[in-house]
């Protein structure tokens, strides 16, 4: 099996990406390579401020970049039932679609 890059990530620009953990290692690249390649982000973390610093970050180093932090804890009952789809749900004033969801585990 060849290796995997991020030049292998099939993301087209315009799409809307939900990255959970994006604050920190493989969740902070993959939010990077998203708007790398020009989608639209919501970074999540368990801080709200960790998730914002995260994404001004990212957009510091892309100017073009999309990505928004946001709060979401995911150790908590009610999310640990519906998670980041509920989320996405309260959030679609600010986004109409999310095309795709990336789960970052620990």
């Amino acid at each position: 099996m060849p290796d995997w890059t991020a030049e292998d990530i099939p993301v087209p620009a315009g799409r809307t990406v939900v990255v959970t953990g994006g604050n920190t290692g493989l969740g902070f690249r993959s939010v990077r390579e998203f708007a790398r390649r020009r989608a639209r982000v919501f970074l999540t973390s368990r801080s709200g401020a960790k998730g914002r610093a995260a994404a001004e970050a990212i957009m510091s180093e892309l100017p073009k970049a999309r990505v928004e932090g946001f709060a979401l804890d995911l150790t908590g009952a009610e999310t640990a039932r519906c998670g980041p789809f509920c989320w996405a749900i309260r959030r679609k004033r600010t986004a109409q679609r999310r095309d795709w969801l990336a789960f970052r585990s620990t």
